[in-house]
C-alpha cells in the first residue's frame, strides 16, 4: 500500500504484497499501520445507527468460484470510488463485507461488476465482437444471482429478506448500467415492496444496515419518479421505514444524519405533489410546512458544518460535505422557485448552486471515463438549472457541466440530457421541461429488445 499511494494506483489489498506491485513489477513496500480515529472523525461516523457489525475484510479473503469473479469483485470495488459518500457507505462498508459471508449478495456484486465493465467498455473505442462478448459473459453472472435469490424466496429468515433486499438494489445498479431501464424499474418495485409489506424486514429496522438501505432505495425511489412520472411507491408510508428524526434547533450529531433528515424532505414533497417535482410549470408550489422544515434543516445544517474541523476529515467526510452543500443550495432554488415563478429566481442563488456543481463535478471526473452511480442529484440537478433559470447564461453554463460528466445516475444520463436540452436550446425552446420521458430510447426500449439470455427478474 506504501507504493501505491506513491504510485497514486488503487492497492487491491492482497496479503502478504498486493497483485497490482506483483503485475506491474514494482517491490512492495507492506501495509500503514491504521491509526486510532480522531474524535471528530468518530463523531461523524457513517450512521446514527451502529447495531450491525460486520467483521473487517480484505478482497483476497473472499474464496471466488473463478478468476473471472475475482476481476469482477475488483471492478466493483474500483465503482464504489465514483458513487456519491450515501451509496459508498453502503456498497464499501456493508455490502462488500456481507460478500464476504451470503453467496447470494457474492454473485450479485459479482454481477455489477461484470456490468461495470461493460459500462465501461460500451463508451470506448472497443469491438463490437468483444463487447458482445463481455454482454454475455455479464449475462451468465446476472443469471447466476438471480438463480441464487430465487432459492431465497421462500425463507422466512429476515436475514435472507435483507439479503433479497440489498440484492434487489444491486440489481438496480445492473440494470442502470446495462441501459436497460425497464427491468431496472422492475426490481426497483420489487425491493419497495419488499421494504414496505415485509414483516421480517420491521425486525431489522434498528439494524444500521437496515436505515442506509431503506434512505438509499427512497433516495432512488424519488429521483425515478421525478424521471418517468410513475407512482413507484407510497412515499410517506416508505418514510416510516426511516429513524425518527427531531426538529430542535442544534447540530446534527453527523453528516449521515443530516443526509437523512434531507432526504426524508424529499419524500415529503413526492408525497403532497404526487410524481410532480419542479420541473412542471412555474404553478408548482411546495408546502409551507415543507419549507419551514427546510428552513430548520438548513440552520442546523449550517451549526454543525460550523463546529467541523476541517482539517481532521478524511476524504470521505470531506466528499460527504461537499454533496451536502450541493443538496443544500439545489433545495435553496427549489424553494425560492416554489415562492415565485422562475423568473424571479435571483443570479447569485445559481451562481452558488453552480460553483457547487463544478466542483463536485471536477472531484467526480477523472480523465473522461464515464461514471455510473445509482443515487445523486448533480445531473437532475443541472437539468433543472437548464430548464428553470430565466438567464441565457445560466443555462449554458449548467449545459456545460453536464457535458463534461460523461455520467449516468441511475435513470439520467447527462450525455442524452446534454443533447435534449441543447435540442431545445437550438431551437429557442426555454420551456420548462426537465427531460425527454418519452423520447429516450432506454426508457422506451421494449422488454422483448433485452438479452434472450437473460432469466426473471426479481
Amino acid at each position: 500500500m506504501v507504493i501505491i499511494r506513491i504510485r497514486r494506483k488503487k492497492c487491491d489489498e492482497e496479503k502478504p504484497i498486493c497483485r497490482r506491485c506483483v503485475d506491474d513489477s514494482f517491490k512492495c513496500d507492506g501495509y500503514i499501520k491504521t491509526s486510532t480515529s480522531s474524535t471528530s472523525s468518530k463523531a461523524l461516523s457513517a450512521s446514527t445507527h451502529t447495531r450491525y457489525q460486520l467483521p473487517q475484510f480484505l478482497l483476497s479473503d473472499i474464496k471466488y468460484a473463478s478468476s473471472a469473479e475475482r476481476t469482477f469483485f475488483r471492478h466493483f470495488d474500483e465503482w464504489t470510488t465514483s458513487c456519491p459518500p450515501a451509496s459508498a457507505l453502503l456498497w464499501r462498508e456493508y455490502v462488500l463485507p456481507l460478500a464476504h459471508q451470503d453467496e447470494l449478495i457474492k454473485k450479485s456484486v459479482a454481477a455489477v461488476g461484470a456490468a461495470y465493465r461493460y459500462f465501461s467498455i460500451s463508451h470506448s473505442s472497443s469491438s463490437s465482437r468483444d463487447l458482445a462478448d463481455l454482454e454475455r459473459t455479464t449475462i451468465v453472472h446476472y443469471n447466476i444471482a438471480i438463480s441464487h435469490i430465487l432459492k431465497r424466496t421462500s425463507s422466512g429468515n429476515p436475514k435472507d429478506i435483507l439479503s433479497i433486499i440489498v440484492s434487489c438494489l444491486l440489481f438496480v445498479c445492473f440494470e442502470g448500467m446495462m441501459g436497460r431501464h425497464d427491468q431496472l424499474l422492475k426490481h426497483l418495485r420489487a425491493g419497495l415492496r419488499m421494504l414496505e409489506v415485509s414483516d421480517e424486514w420491521k425486525n431489522l429496522r434498528n439494524e444500521s444496515l437496515a436505515y442506509v438501505v431503506a434512505d438509499l432505495f427512497g433516495h432512488v425511489g424519488v429521483e425515478i419518479t421525478i424521471y418517468t412520472e410513475e407512482e413507484l411507491f407510497d412515499p410517506a408510508r416508505h418514510k416510516m421505514l426511516l429513524p425518527t428524526v427531531s426538529h430542535e434547533k442544534r447540530p446534527f450529531e453527523n453528516l449521515q444524519e443530516a443526509s437523512i433528515v434531507l432526504k426524508t424532505l424529499d419524500l415529503d414533497v413526492l408525497s403532497t405533489s404526487g410524481c410532480e417535482g419542479p420541473g412542471h410549470g412555474p404553478d408548482f408550489s411546495l408546502d409551507p410546512d415543507i419549507v419551514k422544515s427546510f428552513e430548520v434543516w438548513n440552520k442546523r445544517f449550517e451549526l454543525t458544518v460550523a463546529g467541523l474541523e476541517m482539517p481532521a476529515l478524511n476524504q470521505s467526510q470531506r466528499l460527504q460535505l461537499r454533496w451536502l452543500k450541493l443538496e443544500q443550495q439545489l433545495w435553496r432554488l427549489v424553494t425560492e422557485y416554489s415562492k415565485h415563478t422562475y423568473q424571479l429566481i435571483w443570479g447569485i442563488l445559481w451562481e452558488n448552486y453552480l460553483d457547487d456543481a463544478e466542483e463536485v463535478a471536477s472531484l467526480l471526473t477523472v480523465g473522461g471515463a464515464p461514471a455510473f452511480s445509482v443515487d445523486s442529484v448533480l445531473v437532475s440537478g443541472l437539468c433543472f438549472a437548464v430548464a428553470a433559470a430565466a438567464d441565457l447564461d445560466i443555462k449554458y453554463r449548467a449545459l456545460s457541466i453536464l457535458k463534461s460528466l460523461n455520467r449516468r445516475e441511475g435513470v439520467w444520463d447527462s450525455n442524452e440530457m446534454f443533447e435534449f436540452h441543447s435540442d431545445l436550446l437550438s431551437k429557442g425552446q426555454h420551456s420548462l421541461v426537465l427531460c425527454n420521458r418519452v423520447g429516450t430510447p432506454e426508457v422506451t426500449k421494449s422488454e422483448n429488445e433485452s438479452t434472450d439470455t437473460d432469466k426473471t427478474d426479481t
